[in-house]
Parts: C-alpha cells; sequence; structure tokens
C-alpha cells in the first residue's frame, strides 16, 4: 500500500492538486522486512509534472529573464505580476531564482525583480518556498554592498 502511495504522490497531474514542487514518497519497506531510517524521500524537481503550456511559460519567463532585453523583460514581469494559474509554476521559478543568485549571473536584478513581481501576484503563494531565495538574494545584496564600499585592511 505504501509504495501505490508513493507512486500516486510521484506521478500526480498538476491539474489534480498535485505538488509540483517535490514528489514526496514513504520510504519503502526493505526486503528483511524493516522500514528504511528516513521516512520521506523527497525527489527533484520535475518538468514533467507541468502542463506543456506551464512548462513553454517557464521557457518564456527565463529566456526573457536572460535575454537583458528590457521590453521583454517588462512585458515578463508585468504579466508574472498580474497572471493567475501560476502557483504550480512556483518551485520551478525558485529553484531557478536561488540558482541565478548563488551564481550571480549578470541578469540578478531581473531575477530580484522576477521574484518581487511574484510576491505583488495576488494569486501566487511564496510562503512555501521563499526559504530557498532569502539565503542567496542576502548573499547578493552582501556581495553589493561590499563591492561599493571601498576596501579595508582588516587588523
Amino acid at each position: 500500500a505504501d509504495t501505490a502511495a508513493a507512486a500516486s504522490a510521484v506521478n500526480a497531474s498538476p491539474s489534480k492538486g498535485g505538488a509540483a514542487a517535490a514528489a514526496v514518497s514513504k520510504a519503502s519497506v526493505g526486503s528483511g522486512g524493516a522500514a528504511n531510517t528516513n521516512p520521506l524521500q523527497v525527489q527533484q524537481l520535475q518538468m514533467a509534472v507541468l502542463s506543456e503550456e506551464l512548462q513553454m511559460y517557464y521557457a518564456h519567463v527565463t529566456l526573457a529573464l536572460e535575454s537583458k532585453n528590457g521590453e521583454a523583460i517588462h512585458t515578463v514581469l508585468q504579466s508574472l505580476t498580474t497572471d493567475r494559474g501560476l502557483q504550480e509554476l512556483v518551485p520551478f521559478l525558485m529553484h531557478y531564482s536561488e540558482t541565478a543568485l548563488l551564481r550571480q549571473v549578470d541578469h540578478s536584478v531581473a531575477v530580484i525583480q522576477m521574484i518581487l513581481a511574484l510576491l505583488q501576484n495576488e494569486n501566487v503563494h511564496l510562503e512555501l518556498h521563499f526559504d530557498k531565495v532569502i539565503k542567496p538574494l542576502m548573499t547578493c545584496i552582501v556581495t553589493t554592498i561590499r563591492r561599493q564600499q571601498p576596501s579595508k585592511k582588516r587588523q
């Protein structure tokens, strides 16, 4: 019964309320009859759980942010601020922003603007995913501040 529940959790459709963020499954019972010590196993994000439309939307958003085209970025940010139905995409966008900010890519400002646009969208709830972005965001801010300050030798 546990493996059937795990399979249904992994294959859950986003339109049926399944979490697109990560598939969570119970640990299977080993051959000796003893359960693994880790009761839950979180698997990586899988784009396959998103509808084709949301996958195309994600590609459009990320390409626009990386393009450095001001008009394309503005259009995407406006869309992220107002569009409904983006909740299933939130884990993927948060993962994208986390990796982009940790790599300190050239388009970090656009990524931060994306996060702000999602925060302004009343139909999107970031609470469960915001912890993934706080650390890289703070690192980005501190790095920027340190770059702007003149070098001081430590004593």
